[in-house]
């Protein structure tokens, strides 16, 4: 028994200083990596239990709360994008298209690439509407978002079997140097 009354395999319980910025921000990065909706903060049994945590928190509209994941998503394109400007590495892309049963066609593109310590990333870079399914079109946006983020050096990009990735495959080949 340590001298405290305290078992000796009990540590110094450490208290961290209340932050609401600091709360805020882990929440908007919970709802960003849990893609939870914004209207999580809104629910009943989500504030009873932060309340029970941290009874000083002000819980945050769905709009603040959309702001400061907007906000991260901003910064963090920022980031991204300073990364690929000062590296020369080889990047290679995912993409995929659908049609929402309100009849609406999106189309998201992930990068895949490894960073400076070896550690492979995965991050969507994209994600449009479609105004029509045609391979031009389909290469076109997916020329303007990597030129977006300024991606200089295409490894690869894979797509599923639609016939129009063919042709948007085509489009893109004659437009981009691919390393």
């Amino acid at each position: 028994m340590a001298t405290n009354n305290r078992p000796s395999h009990v540590k110094k319980l450490i208290i961290p200083q209340y932050s609401e910025k600091m709360l805020r921000e882990l929440l908007a990065e919970m709802i960003i990596t849990d893609e939870m909706p914004f209207t999580t903060v809104d629910k009943k049994s989500f504030n009873k239990f932060v309340r029970c945590l941290e009874p000083r928190f002000p819980m945050p509209s769905r709009y603040t709360i959309m702001r400061d994941c907007m906000k991260r998503h901003v910064r963090e394109k920022t980031e991204m994008k300073e990364m690929f400007s000062r590296t020369s590495q080889r990047v290679s892309f995912t993409t995929d298209t659908w049609t929402s049963i309100q009849n609406v066609g999106y189309m998201y593109i992930t990068a895949h690439f490894i960073d400076s310590e070896w550690t492979l990333h995965k991050r969507i870079i994209g994600f449009k509407e479609i105004v029509d399914y045609k391979g031009a079109s389909i290469g076109a946006m997916m020329d303007d978002c990597i030129q977006d983020w300024g991606i200089k050096k295409v490894l690869c990009i894979t797509v599923d079997n639609a016939s129009a990735n063919d042709t948007a495959i085509e489009w893109f080949k004659r437009k981009v140097h691919f390393s």
